[in-house]
């Protein structure tokens, strides 16, 4: 019976682990803030058009 498995997910995981640590460093920063603020900015938040 064959696996599947999200193929997607470990090319990014492999092309993460190959990054130098300073962009990793980078790449976890901005992804905490889009955690805690998902729509990013005020000033960049339309809630018109992000609705």
């Amino acid at each position: 019976m064959p696996r599947y498995s999200a193929l997607w997910l470990q090319v990014a995981v492999e092309q993460y682990d190959a990054l130098p640590v300073a962009v990793r460093r980078l790449v976890d920063a901005r992804i905490e803030e889009l955690l805690e603020r998902p729509e990013g900015p005020r000033e960049a938040f339309n809630a018109r058009a992000d609705s």
